[in-house]
């Protein structure tokens, strides 16, 4: 009987191949692909797998294959020692556990009713799962896939999941991948896992769509792992909880243009990340976008939190709880908030947190030619008998440069003048911070 031990320390019931200590999914192929050797022991292989297929049985742990095929129709032919399993429905799950793929791992297309789990295992070149459907999670757990210089046109790609619906978690974690992985169009509905993780080229989630269909997801996390070249997440729909970039180290850059975060919170530690990684690369134009949207979340994250129960206190002590409806009672007892946080919204949007200069230039144009016009409309300017006038009045009320031969009439349009003075003053000292932030960097 083969002697292979699972990981719940039972051996295999298989019988042993000829002259191998191990049966047919364990015994090692041999190292020349063109021998007749191993295309004999990798007939042998396939003819063992699809007999497992054909029960209803996908799991195969410590096996060691040539190449897996759960589409069948790709564009690039397949080798010819390929395992192929044509449109592949699979109901139950998949699980490869300890196996040793030595070329590619096709899942193009394939639809897979319960989870795809691969741990402790080996794909010598690339993983594909472009158009795949899988019901429920992928996991990648201590994987190696290593690096094919060019497949389907597309140079370093390792892991690829283009255009592929997952109804739950994505996990890579604690996997070395020696390419890239790109996650394109990919609608995933818990989150992603890459924690500890090794990918040596770039992490594409472009147009994706991640979390939303499930009530609990693990949300978005890189923490602690390796990324050689860039992360993308350019107009992503990030719906998770949360966006964990803790201890990872990144080569290239972090990008989240255009991205929509569901979660404020996930927003802010998100594009708090990026501002980091910009600034250390002396992007500074990058480093202040994510800096604004940083500061954004954060104001939609400002609530002052009170509550009422000290009312209520005072209502049991008077003995009045039982005469008042139980709606009011239930108002009472629960905590309540306020949203503060529109009180930056001018700040924002015209300011940009230190970012917008035009924003600045903008106001202040428009608060001189608005009060122009008021004293032009009102005649509230004594010597002054044009618009160009008024113009020229309220340019040296808001710079604060004194008056010659115009004054304001008195009363209301003294108020008004003086009220341009002030905020003229203000204004300066928001010229001076921005500009100084914008170009002595």
């Amino acid at each position: 009987m083969c002697e292979y031990k699972f990981r719940n320390g039972e051996k295999c019931k298989e019988e042993a191949f000829e002259n191998s200590k191990y049966c047919i999914l364990h015994v090692d192929l041999p190292e020349d692909e063109e021998s007749e050797e191993f295309k004999r022991i990798n007939e042998f292989k396939k003819k063992k797998v699809n007999e497992k297929i054909n029960k209803g049985d996908s799991k195969f742990q410590g096996a060691k294959l040539f190449e897996v095929n759960f589409f069948g129709r790709n564009i690039i032919k397949t080798h010819p020692d390929c395992l192929n399993f044509e449109d592949a429905d699979i109901r139950g799950n998949v699980s490869f556990y300890g196996i040793n793929i030595n070329r590619h791992l096709w899942l193009e297309g394939s639809k897979i009713g319960g989870y795809f789990s691969f741990s402790e295992g080996k794909i010598g070149q690339t993983a594909f799962f472009d158009g795949a459907r899988i019901h429920k999670f992928v996991r990648f757990s201590n994987a190696e896939i290593n690096w094919v210089s060019s497949v389907n046109n597309s140079q370093n790609v390792t892991l690829s999941f283009t255009g592929a619906e997952i109804g739950g978690d994505v996990d890579v974690s604690e996997s070395k991948i020696l390419g890239a992985a790109t996650f394109n169009n990919v609608q995933i509905g818990g989150g992603i896992r890459v924690s500890g993780s090794e990918i040596r080229g770039d992490v594409c989630f472009t147009d994706a769509k991640i979390g939303g269909r499930l009530r609990y997801f693990t949300g978005v996390s890189f923490s602690g792992s390796e990324i050689g070249g860039d992360v993308d997440f350019d107009r992503t729909e990030i719906n998770s909880s949360f966006a964990n970039f803790n201890l990872v180290k990144i080569e290239g850059r972090l990008s989240f243009k255009d991205t929509k975060f569901k979660s404020p919170r996930a927003q802010e530690e998100a594009c708090r990340k990026a501002k980091t990684i910009h600034e250390e690369l002396g992007n500074r134009e990058e480093a202040d976008y994510y800096f604004y949207r940083e500061m954004e979340a954060r104001r939609k994250q400002k609530h002052i939190y009170f509550s009422l129960t000290p009312i209520l206190k005072i209502i049991n002590k008077v003995k009045l709880e039982k005469r008042l409806p139980e709606f009011i009672l239930n108002f009472l007892k629960k905590q309540r908030k306020i949203y503060w946080g529109f009180l930056e919204l001018p700040i924002q949007y015209i300011f940009g947190y230190g970012t917008y200069w035009w924003g600045v230039l903008i106001l202040w144009f428009s608060v001189v030619f608005g009060c122009a016009f008021l004293y032009w409309y009102g005649d509230a300017v004594v010597g002054a008998y044009s618009f160009q006038e008024c113009i020229y009045f309220s340019i040296v009320t808001i710079t604060t440069l004194g008056y010659g031969d115009y004054e304001p009439v008195k009363g209301i349009y003294q108020l008004l003048a003086a009220s341009e003075a002030v905020f003229g003053t203000f204004m300066w000292a928001a010229f001076i911070a921005i500009f100084a932030r914008k170009y002595m960097r």
